[in-house]
């Protein structure tokens, strides 16, 4: 785990392992989260209390942003909105539809990812951002969560 902070903010990065596969998950997030290996199962059952999240999937590879889009549906704990190639899309979806959540890769072409955010959170719109990067090195991560993202994953 790598923590600094910077004016009051803080950053955590988690680093979890899975026995079962060898894969390597990675989560960095504002502060610490843990996550059993149960909730990342196709399958597991959704929370009987709570209603699913809803979710915006902004991705520029169809078939990444479709598929993550379903595991969301098989979860039962998110609800896909809608689902967007671009950056131009994601923001115009982001206001009409105002989804709990965004899961945006960091490589959207039109509009950037991390001016996405910006625009959204200072529009008022109270969505919280998950980023997906191929990049874990520390300023990418810095960057994204100094831009508003709540966390960011390795894709």
């Amino acid at each position: 785990m790598v923590t600094g902070s910077r004016r009051g903010w803080r950053a955590n990065i988690h680093e979890t392992s899975s026995a079962q596969n060898g894969a390597v998950r990675h989560c960095y997030s504002e502060r610490p989260v843990t996550i059993s290996s149960a909730q990342f199962a196709f399958g597991s059952p959704p929370l009987a209390s709570a209603a699913p999240a809803t979710v915006l999937v902004a991705e520029p590879e169809l078939l990444l942003a479709e598929a993550l889009a379903a595991l969301c549906v098989r979860n039962g704990r998110f609800q896909p909105l809608s689902v967007v190639t671009s950056g131009d899309q994601a923001l115009t979806a982001v206001i009409r539809s105002t989804p709990d959540v965004a899961v945006a890769s960091l490589d959207l072409p039109g509009l950037h990812t991390l001016e996405l955010i910006g625009r959204v959170l200072s529009s008022g719109v109270r969505t919280r951002f998950v980023v997906l990067s191929g990049r874990t090195d520390r300023k990418t991560v810095l960057e994204c969560l100094r831009a508003g993202a709540q966390g960011l994953v390795l894709r």
